[in-house]
């Protein structure tokens, strides 16, 4: 079993530009190895997504959903870490990865991408960007508050261990 961590990003992402800044960020990170950005829950953005695009997916989804069904936090920034850099990033680690967004895109749009190079260390090692939006899709459903995505860590842990992998959050 691979030990790994899962992290949130601290921020509030209350912002008007939290969207763009977060999804620009998962785009143009500096890194050797690139996935494409992969997303689920959004419609006519093609594939693979041009960036504006799948900003103002995610932007339009949010501001559509009624007042009542979003929070002042408008996104989720998660990033699954490991202790070494992959070979292969297509192997199980990114059905693993793949697997995680799945979860998550039956409810909200969100999208992933993988990176090795820490921006703020330099140090290289993969990891997993994920963007989550907290208002659904689906009309009139409840945000993705922390209640929920404490539920949901539960299921993310449980996925990766069907890959090999134990998660530790860390704060």
């Amino acid at each position: 079993m691979i030990e790994a961590n899962i992290k949130f990003i601290d921020g509030t992402y209350q912002n008007t530009d939290a969207m763009h800044n977060a999804l620009s960020y998962i785009f143009h990170l500096d890194r050797k190895r690139t996935l494409p950005i992969r997303y689920y829950g959004l419609l006519n953005i093609g594939y693979p997504p041009d960036q504006d695009k799948l900003i103002k997916a995610f932007e339009r989804n949010y501001y559509m959903q009624s007042p009542k069904y979003i929070l002042p936090q408008q996104l989720w920034h998660m990033i699954i870490t490991m202790p070494f850099t992959l070979n292969d990033p297509y192997g199980d680690y990114f059905y693993m990865a793949d697997s995680i967004a799945r979860i998550f895109s039956q409810e909200y749009p969100v999208c992933y991408s993988y990176h090795t190079k820490n921006k703020t260390t330099g140090n290289e090692h993969s990891h997993f960007h994920f963007i989550i939006s907290t208002a659904s899709y689906i009309p009139n459903h409840p945000a993705l508050d922390k209640n929920k995505m404490s539920n949901y860590l539960t299921i993310i842990k449980e996925t990766a261990e069907n890959h090999s992998v134990n998660l530790t959050l860390k704060e």
